[in-house]
């Protein structure tokens, strides 16, 4: 019997061990979950959509799209082709739902990993046209 007492506490520090470790894991994919989350909504490290709120850019005309590569030289052939796969195109409204959809169609291609959109205003005015830059 002493040796079974022996195991107890043992057999105790093995599942507070395997508990703290499924906890952790849990925590862990908690936290990569909002991560995306706030990626895919908007709420970035980068400029896009900061400090205003998305609903202000909806309707707004778009002057220009443009694709450049983040720590790359231009590449006209490329960015052709992936501004072919874009939702959204020049002298339409902005839509949240295009852009996300354009988005999603970098993804898909296979040949992007990561990329943001930056929207600039193409005029003075806050209600004017807008600039987009999809940034791979």
């Amino acid at each position: 019997m002493g040796q079974s007492n022996q195991r107890r506490p043992e057999a105790m520090s093995r599942m507070r061990q395997d508990g703290l470790a499924r906890m952790r894991a849990t925590t862990s994919f908690s936290l990569r979950c909002l991560i995306v989350t706030l990626i895919v909504l908007g709420v970035p490290s980068s400029k896009v959509f900061a400090d205003i709120l998305l609903d202000e850019y909806e309707g707004r005309q778009i002057a220009a799209i443009e694709i450049t590569f983040e720590n790359s030289p231009p590449d006209p052939e490329a960015e052709s082709e992936f501004l072919s796969l874009l939702k959204i195109a020049p002298n339409t409204e902005f839509s949240a739902v295009r852009v996300r959809d354009s988005l999603q169609s970098l993804f898909d291609s296979g040949r992007v990993a990561n990329a943001r959109i930056e929207a600039y205003d193409a005029t003075v005015s806050k209600t004017g046209p807008l600039r987009l830059r999809f940034v791979i």
